[in-house]
């Protein structure tokens, strides 16, 4: 009895440690194998692709060295051009501080170019606008065109139905005739010459200040816008009365001309043989050009322009501009409320 109860005890019995030794050893054997399995891995994708390996040669190679200096040479290159642009930069810039110190400098010394025998006006000066000639001609425009900057009001003045009284662009143009004669010096001497198909005198020749501002009270109380604008009957009077200043009060390019023979076939391009109720931008600039070559005196003369606003006329201020600033005059367009 006792030695079946010994033998009915004894059983299977495995210490705790021998357990854990055995998971260790499968544990080392498992990252043996992966380990291995990774090496094989890298080293067949090296064998197919070895350029795209991270690991490169410490000595790079000839065509790399060249593509680098491609590459530098093409920095260079747009750092050269940025430096070429910020030197032109710089000079306009210059350039537009020394324009505007100057202005500054001259709006400084306006005030004293008004000497005390200058008849002045408060806050009616135009900035960049001086009369200084000793014989001064003022050519005022009269044609109907002067009455409106719309050309529709200037075709309903024509037949009746805008009265002069409505006027504020001729009451402007008026003024501006007065302005240049009380802003000039008293020892000038001033000549007023209304135009439009024909050039016709308001003062008695060449007058003093005081007796050119009488002349042109008397006259502006009748005077009335009529008929179409011929730049050449003015320069002709420039031509007779041989002034060293003009300055020109109008509203755009001439709608008349006189024609001669060297500026015939010139106008007869632009304009055509017969004559026609409106005329064409081509046509005005024609007959402006025409009449500006005519001129004998307008080239040794300072010709200054206030040319007030009128609709559909876009090329009168660059080419007013442009001859006045030939002629070492200004051409400008005042403020409608400048009056």
């Amino acid at each position: 009895m006792m030695k079946r109860r010994s033998e009915a005890s004894q059983g299977f019995s495995l210490a705790f440690i021998d357990v854990m030794a055995c998971g260790l050893g499968a544990v080392v054997l498992l990252l043996v194998i992966l380990e291995f399995r990774e090496q094989i891995a890298l080293s067949a994708d090296f064998a197919e692709n070895p350029k795209s390996q991270k690991v490169k040669s410490q000595n790079p190679s000839d065509e790399e060295l060249r593509q680098q200096l491609s590459e530098l040479k093409l920095r260079s290159s747009q750092l050269e051009e940025n430096i070429a642009t910020l030197s032109v930069q710089a000079a306009s810039q210059r350039i537009a501080n020394a324009a505007l110190e100057q202005n500054i400098k001259d709006a400084t010394m306006r005030p004293a170019a008004f000497s005390s025998d200058v008849i002045q006006q408060e806050g009616e000066n135009l900035i960049g606008l001086k009369v200084q000639g000793r014989r001064i001609l003022i050519g005022l425009d009269m044609s109907s065109s002067m009455v409106s900057p719309k050309i529709s009001d200037a075709i309903l003045y024509n037949a009746g139905g805008f009265k002069i009284g409505q006027s504020e662009k001729w009451e402007q143009a008026k003024f501006a005739t007065d302005w240049v004669v009380k802003n000039g010096p008293v020892s000038s001497k001033y000549i007023v010459v209304a135009f439009n198909e024909e050039a016709t005198p308001l003062t008695q020749d060449f007058e003093s200040q005081q007796q050119a501002l009488d002349s042109l009270g008397i006259q502006f109380s009748s005077l009335k816008p009529s008929g179409g604008s011929d730049l050449a009957a003015i320069l002709q009077a420039v031509d007779r009365y041989k002034p060293d200043e003009v300055f020109l009060i109008t509203d755009g390019l001439p709608t008349k001309t006189r024609k001669s023979v060297s500026s015939m076939a010139a106008i007869v391009k632009a304009c055509g043989v017969r004559s026609r109720p409106f005329v064409s931008g081509g046509c005005r600039e024609a007959m402006f050009l025409s009449a500006v070559s005519r001129s004998s005196e307008l080239p040794r003369t300072r010709l200054n322009t206030i040319l007030l606003p009128l609709e559909g006329d876009p090329r009168a201020a660059p080419l007013f501009w442009g001859l006045t600033s030939r002629l070492g005059g200004v051409t400008l367009t005042p403020d409608p409320l400048w009056r």
